[in-house]
C-alpha cells in the first residue's frame, strides 16, 4: 500500500487502523430504530476503511484481503440464521471490493504523485467518495440479501436509507482526515507551546460557555456537540490552522466520530426519517470546509518555507547565501564563532574560456568539497564566507581546509582545472548584524591580502602589522598602477622585442623573426613590464588600451625605419581577449592592416591560451579575417590556460607556443617532458607549427629538437631588448 512513497502497513499506520476499526465495531451497536426492521447501525467505519485501503493500495491485494475478513465476519453472522445462503457474501463483498476500487479510481486514488492532498483533490472525493460511492454501496448491500433471504419489500427503502446514511458517515469520519494524515503526517511541523496552549485556552473556554449557556449539564457530549456544531467547526478551524496535520487530522476524525454518533441517537428519537440524512450532509460540508482550510493554510505554508528557502539561497548556484548566513547567526548567538573567507583565484578565466555552466558547477564542486570540513556561504563570484558544521562544535581548522582545496583539481569536459584558494579568517564579537559584518569585513580584507602575498597560509585578521604593511604595499601599487595606466593615453610604450629561431638555422644569421613586448613608464620614471599590472588593466577594462597603444606604436616605428627592416619575416604581436571582442579595436586593426608598413605574411598575432574570449564567434571571425589578408596567428603560453580542444577547434592558428615553464624544466621533469611532447603533437595534428619559450641551455634545445619543435625562442639566442636593436648590425644582446 502506498501513499506517495509511504506504506500504510507500518507501525504508526497500523495503530490509526486498529483502533479505527476499534470503534467501527463499538458503533454496531448504535440501532435505527424502524417498524419491524432488525436493529442496523447507522455508521459503517469498516466502509470508510476499506475505501481508505482501496485509495492507498496500488497492489490491491492489502484491499482484498480486508474485503474478505470483513465477508467472513458477515458470512459467520447470517450463517446460524440463513444457512448456506449466507454464502451469498462471497458475490456480494466481491462486489463491494469493485466498488471499493472504482470509488478509488474515481476520486483519482492511488496516486503517483507524492504533492499533498490539494483542493481539487477534495472536490473530486466529494462527488465520488461521499455521494457515488454510499449509494451504489447500499444498493449492493440490500438487494442482493433481499434477493438471497427474501426480506420484505416494504423495508426496502428505509434499508437502503439506513445503508447509504451509515456508508457516507462511515467515509466522513475516516477516509479524507486518514489520507490527510497519511501523506502529511511524516513532513508536518513541530508543535510549539505557544501554539498548544491558546488552542487548549479557547477549546475550554467555548466548551464552558456553550454549556453554561445550553441546556442540563446531563445532556450528553454528542447531543450537545450536535447543537453547537458550528462551535465545533471553529474549534477545528483553529486546530486546523495552528496544528499540523499529525494532529488536526485526528481531531476532526473524532469529532466527526462523536457527531455521527450524536446523529445515529437522533435518528431513533425523530419522526422525521430525512433528519439523519440532512445532517449527514450538512456535517460533510463542515468537513470539506475544514479540509479545504486546512490545504489551504497548508500549502501558504510551504509557500512560504519555500520563499524563505529560495531567499537563503543562490538564485544561480543554489548554495547557501548571506541571507542564510544571517539567519543562522541570528538563531544560533553566533557570538566568538570564528568564520573564514575563502578567494578562489582565477575563477574569472574559467568563466570567459568555458562560460557560466562551468563556473557555476566549479562554485557547486568547491562547496561540496568544503562542506565535509565547515559550511560553505555564497558570496559572489569564486568567493565563499566559510562557518563550522552546526554538528560540529570546534573552531574549524583553516589550514587543513585550505589543504583539502589545494589537492582538489576541478575537471569541466575534458579540462582539468587547478583551484587557487586563499583564505582569511576573523571572530564574530557579537550575534547582531554589525557583529557579523565586522568580521566578514576583516576575514574578506585578509583573504584578499594573502591572494596579493601568494600566501599558501590562511591569514588571520590579528596579524596587524603584517596586515598594514600588504594594504600599504597594495595602496602603492594601485597608485602606480593608475600613473602608468594614464601613461598609455599619452602613448608613453618602450617596445622591446625577443628574438626567435627556427631550429636548424645559422645563428650567424641577423634576426629576421620575434616577439613584440613593451613596457610602460611609471611615476618614477622606470620602465617595466605591464605583467606587473596584469590584473589592475584586466579589472579596469584597460587590456584593450594597451593593445591599441601598442600597436599604434609599433607601426609606427616601421614605417620610420622600414627600409632598415627588409630582413623581418616574423614579427609577434600579443593580442589580449578583450581586444579580440572589442569591435573598435578590431576596426582600427583592421584598417592598419588594409596599408600596412610591411607584407601581411610578417606579422603573427599571439593569443594568450588563458585569455578571457567572452565572445567566441567575433573573435573567430576577427582572426579569420587577418589569416585572410595573408597575416599569421598563435596560440600563446600554451598548457596553462583553461582551453579545451574544442576551442582549439574553433580558433585558427598557425603556431603554438608552448609554455616556457614546462621547456625549461624538460629535462629535469618527467611530467614536462610529457606535456611538451604532448603539445608537439597537437600542433601538428592541428596542422601548426610548434614554438618552445624560454629556452636557455644548448641541452634544451637539443632536447626540442627531438620532440620535433619548429621555432625555438629564449635568453639563449637573445633577451628581449629595445627594437631599436632591429637597425643595429652586430649581435643581438643574450
Amino acid at each position: 500500500m502506498h501513499a506517495g512513497d509511504r506504506s500504510l502497513v507500518t507501525p504508526r499506520n497500523l495503530l490509526l487502523v486498529g483502533a479505527l476499526a476499534a470503534a467501527c465495531m463499538a458503533l454496531r451497536l448504535v440501532q435505527v430504530p424502524a417498524a419491524g426492521m432488525p436493529a442496523s447501525s447507522l455508521l459503517y467505519l469498516q466502509a470508510g476503511l476499506l475505501l481508505t485501503i482501496a485509495m492507498f493500495d496500488a497492489s490491491r491485494r492489502v484491499l482484498a484481503v480486508c474485503i474478505g475478513a470483513t465477508a467472513l465476519v458477515w458470512m459467520a453472522q447470517v450463517w446460524p440464521v440463513y444457512g448456506a445462503r449466507a454464502l451469498i457474501g462471497i458475490p456480494l463483498y466481491t462486489l463491494h471490493f469493485l466498488i471499493a476500487l472504482a470509488g478509488a479510481r474515481l476520486a483519482g486514488w492511488p496516486r503517483r504523485d507524492p504533492a499533498p492532498i490539494g483542493t481539487d483533490d477534495i472536490l473530486r472525493f466529494v462527488g465520488a467518495g461521499l455521494l457515488l460511492l454510499p449509494s451504489i454501496s447500499a444498493a449492493a448491500a440490500v438487494l442482493l440479501p433481499h434477493w438471497a433471504f427474501g426480506t420484505p419489500a416494504a423495508e426496502l427503502p428505509m434499508r437502503l436509507a439506513q445503508g447509504a446514511v451509515a456508508t457516507h458517515l462511515g467515509i466522513l469520519v475516516l477516509t479524507l482526515p486518514a489520507a490527510f494524515w497519511l501523506t502529511e503526517s511524516a513532513d508536518a511541523p513541530r508543535l510549539s507551546p505557544g501554539t498548544v496552549l491558546p488552542t487548549l485556552g479557547f477549546l475550554a473556554l467555548g466548551f464552558v460557555l456553550g454549556r453554561w449557556q445550553g441546556t442540563a449539564f446531563g445532556e450528553s457530549l454528542g447531543e450537545w456537540m450536535l447543537d453547537y456544531r458550528l462551535l465545533a467547526a471553529a474549534a477545528l478551524a483553529w486546530c486546523v490552522m495552528r496544528f499540523p496535520a499529525r494532529w488536526s487530522m485526528p481531531a476532526i476524525a473524532g469529532t466527526m466520530l462523536i457527531l455521527a454518533y450524536a446523529v445515529a441517537e437522533r435518528a431513533g428519537a425523530t419522526p422525521h426519517p430525512l433528519e439523519p440524512v440532512l445532517l449527514g450532509l450538512e456535517l460533510v460540508v463542515l468537513e470539506v470546509l475544514l479540509l479545504v482550510l486546512h490545504a489551504v493554510t497548508r500549502d501558504g505554508r510551504l509557500m512560504r518555507e519555500r520563499l524563505i528557502e529560495e531567499a537563503g539561497n543562490d538564485s544561480l548556484t543554489g548554495l547557501p547565501n548571506l541571507k542564510a548566513l544571517r539567519t543562522r547567526v541570528s538563531e544560533d548567538d553566533g557570538t566568538d564563532e570564528e568564520l573564514g573567507y575563502l578567494v578562489v583565484d582565477n575563477a574569472d578565466r574559467l568563466l570567459a574560456g568555458l562560460g557560466l555552466n562551468a563556473h557555476t558547477a566549479l562554485m557547486r564542486a568547491v562547496a561540496e568539497r568544503l562542506s565535509e570540513r565547515v559550511q560553505p556561504y555564497y558570496v559572489t563570484s569564486a568567493q565563499f564566507v566559510l562557518m563550522r558544521r552546526r554538528d560540529d562544535h570546534r573552531h574549524p581548522d583553516w589550514q587543513q581546509v585550505l589543504q583539502r582545496l589545494e589537492s582538489f583539481d576541478f575537471e569541466w569536459n575534458g579540462i582539468r582545472y587547478r583551484v587557487v584558494p586563499y583564505v582569511g579568517h576573523a571572530r564574530i564579537r557579537n550575534s547582531r548584524a554589525s557583529g557579523l559584518d565586522a568580521a566578514i569585513i576583516a576575514a574578506s580584507q585578509a583573504a584578499f591580502q594573502a591572494r596579493s602575498l601568494r600566501e599558501v597560509m590562511p591569514i588571520r585578521e590579528g596579524d596587524t602589522a603584517r596586515m598594514q604593511d600588504v594594504a600599504a604595499a597594495q595602496r602603492k601599487k594601485l597608485d602606480e598602477a593608475s600613473s602608468t595606466l594614464a601613461s598609455l593615453r599619452t602613448g608613453e610604450v618602450a617596445l622591446y622585442f625577443q628574438p626567435m629561431r627556427r631550429i636548424g638555422e645559422s645563428e650567424q644569421m641577423p634576426v629576421s623573426a620575434g616577439e613584440v613586448v613593451c613596457r610602460l613608464r611609471t611615476p618614477d620614471g622606470e620602465w617595466v613590464s605591464p605583467a606587473r599590472f596584469t590584473h589592475e588593466l584586466e579589472s579596469a577594462g584597460r587590456l584593450v588600451e594597451l593593445d591599441r597603444a601598442v600597436i599604434r606604436e609599433l607601426f609606427r616605428w616601421i614605417r620610420v625605419h622600414r627600409q632598415q627592416l627588409g630582413h623581418l619575416r616574423h614579427i609577434g604581436v600579443n593580442l589580449t581577449g578583450q581586444s579580440l571582442t572589442s569591435p573598435g579595436f578590431v576596426r582600427e586593426l583592421q584598417t592598419l592592416m588594409s596599408n600596412p608598413p610591411l607584407p601581411p605574411d610578417v606579422f603573427c598575432f599571439e593569443i594568450t591560451e588563458s585569455a578571457a574570449i567572452s565572445d567566441l564567434e567575433l573573435s573567430r571571425r576577427c582572426l579569420n579575417e587577418l589569416r585572410t589578408l595573408g597575416c599569421h596567428v598563435a596560440i600563446d603560453d600554451f598548457g596553462t590556460g583553461v582551453q579545451s580542444f574544442e576551442r582549439l577547434k574553433q580558433l585558427p592558428f598557425d603556431l603554438l607556443k608552448i609554455d616556457g615553464s614546462f621547456v625549461r624544466n624538460a629535462l629535469h621533469i618527467d611530467s614536462d617532458y610529457q606535456l611538451v611532447r604532448a603539445s608537439v603533437t597537437i600542433a601538428h595534428a592541428f596542422g601548426a607549427e610548434a614554438v618552445a619559450e624560454y629556452v636557455e641551455s644548448p641541452a634544451i634545445l637539443a632536447c626540442m629538437k627531438e620532440l620535433g619543435v619548429e621555432w625555438v625562442q629564449g635568453n639563449l639566442f637573445g633577451k628581449a631588448a629595445p627594437i631599436e636593436w632591429l637597425t643595429r648590425s652586430g649581435p643581438w644582446p643574450t
